[in-house]
């Protein structure tokens, strides 16, 4: 089952996303200080907080171990195809960028290096220390790692457990306690990012628990007054010298994915259009693809063209970058995702998986 008024936001948010990661030199200062692009990588939270939404829309029960397994396989199947052909794309530039591109591609990993990078993401697990405290390779991966291990989790806990709801507490509970007291980083990334994912991800569950036996509605007025709780709260994260109100951020989204789950107002009107459906359905490929993207287009035009860093030069640049984003999304989307899974299905379901 989807929703997709929700897919329209995650478009969006991927796109927010990628915002925060251009680096500072090849944006205008007032653009990459922006609170809103400054504080847009815990958009990532939203992704968790929607998947533990989705996730237990659709697979609210499973009885046995069996079940299970074919919950993950399913899981893997959607994943892994684009995490394989980004990871690779991107050792392929870790490798060959600095023997043509000296000057812009200054890797300094060894090969070795590189390769534990790449284990590390195709076993997703470079949102642990297991491998060290890096995010793989293609650090967008490490949340794919988060995702994998909570689908995990989820499930051992559906088919293991009576009392599903007090367990889902005590994770939620457990997780905020340890970025809080442990590691003091509600922003975990490639150390414990998998605590980071459990927290908002099970915040999903329990709104999707909500979402099932509540009979509230909402219109317009409720919609545009969760966005600006979103940016209100955004702008206060960016101002919280101390950082232990990023907790929040889970908290708010969560809110925001009942609100509009439940809601048919103009806003919801305008996510369910096309454009915001494509950017949806497209979203997972742009999330992986963009550090790609941006590592590379802007470095050949500033590096290789010699094209002089004005403003409105850059915001043309960052516009040029994030149309090349879409258009090789879309590749990816049709070609990676789309038939790189069902190839991978029937090779699962072949060898018996």
């Amino acid at each position: 089952m989807r929703i997709n008024k929700l897919d329209g936001f995650r478009g969006i948010f991927s796109i927010m996303v990628v915002l925060f990661h251009f680096a500072e030199d090849i944006v205008p200062e007032y653009f990459f200080n922006n609170f809103f692009i400054r504080e847009s990588y815990m958009f990532v939270d939203f992704f968790f907080v929607l998947s533990g939404f989705v996730i237990s829309l659709n697979y609210n029960l499973l009885k046995s171990k069996n079940e299970f397994f074919n919950f993950i396989k399913k899981r893997f199947i959607r994943l892994f195809p684009l995490l394989i052909y980004t990871v690779v794309v991107f050792l392929l530039l870790m490798v060959v960028g600095p023997l043509i591109l000296s000057d812009q591609f200054n890797n300094i990993n060894t090969l070795y290096h590189n390769i534990l990078l790449t284990i590390d993401s195709l076993f997703f697990t470079n949102s642990t220390p297991l491998f060290g405290s890096s995010m793989g390779m293609n650090y967008p991966s490490w949340s794919i790692s988060s995702e994998m291990i909570s689908y995990l989790l989820y499930g051992f806990i559906l088919i293991n457990f009576r009392k599903k709801g007090i367990v889902f507490s005590l994770v939620i509970l457990l997780s905020l306690v340890f970025l809080y007291f442990f590691i003091e980083k509600f922003n975990a990334t490639g150390d414990y990012g998998f605590i980071r994912g459990f927290y908002s991800f099970f915040i999903g569950v329990f709104v999707c628990r909500f979402y099932s036996f509540s009979k509230l509605s909402f219109n317009s007025s409720h919609e545009t007054l969760t966005l600006l709780l979103i940016i209100c709260s955004l702008y206060i994260f960016h101002n919280d010298v101390t950082k232990t109100l990023k907790f929040l951020g889970p908290i708010v989204f969560g809110i925001s994915i009942f609100v509009f789950s439940k809601s048919r107002g103009f806003i919801t009107n305008i996510l369910e259009k096309p454009l915001f459906q494509f950017l949806g359905k497209t979203s997972y490929s742009i999330y992986l693809n963009h550090s790609l993207i941006i590592s590379v287009i802007p470095r050949l035009i500033y590096g290789v063209f010699k094209i002089n860093k004005t403003d409105i030069n850059m915001i043309l640049v960052l516009l040029f970058t994030m149309f090349v984003l879409f258009l090789y999304s879309s590749f990816t989307y049709k070609f990676v995702e789309l038939k790189g899974g069902t190839l991978l299905k029937r090779i699962i379901t072949f060898s018996k998986f």
